[in-house]
């Protein structure tokens, strides 16, 4: 997949309690891993401070001074998707200190715009909370489709066992 610099790729797997996965940008090396929406946030920060992003209308403060600069051109990688979702988020602005753009969920083939990063959380935990409700709907009607096949089972037995009867 080759991704534009606005572009960061978020993969994300399994996890008992907070988002988890991988993230990938023509900026970094290599995928970075991520456990919890703060890394996955701070990453994403990282990243939006190269060349090719919208700059932010305010100035953040630090304790630390000068910023590193993204000097390298787009890539194309390989990219693996997660075991619960995969997104692209592209950011196309940056105003009122927070990041406005589109994140598009690949298995799922939709794209929607978010306005804050609370937007995208949201969405993206939405996507999560979607996926597993299908996925234990699923389980339910396999357990459901067995204990039918197991109740029509005992239910030719028994008929076989009283026709046996009334035939002696």
């Amino acid at each position: 997949m080759n991704l534009l610099n606005n572009q960061i790729f978020v993969s994300l797997d399994k996890s008992k309690s907070d988002l988890c996965g991988t993230i990938m940008h023509n900026s970094l090396p290599e995928m970075k891993y991520f456990s919890g929406i703060e890394q996955l946030l701070k990453w994403i920060d990282v990243i939006m401070k190269q060349p090719g992003f919208p700059e932010s209308t305010v100035k953040y403060r630090s304790f630390k001074d000068g910023e590193k600069k993204m000097d390298k051109m787009p890539m194309e990688f390989t990219t693996e998707h997660g075991e619960k979702a995969t997104f692209v988020v592209s950011v196309m602005y940056c105003q009122n200190a927070t990041w406005q753009g589109t994140v598009k969920w690949l298995e799922g083939g939709r794209t929607e715009k978010f306005r804050s990063l609370l937007e995208l959380i949201k969405l993206m935990d939405s996507t999560i909370e979607e996926s597993q409700s299908e996925e234990s709907q699923s389980e339910e009607n396999q357990s459901e489709e067995s204990q039918s096949e197991e109740s029509q089972s005992e239910e030719s037995q028994s008929e076989e066992s009283q026709s046996e009867e009334s035939q002696l």
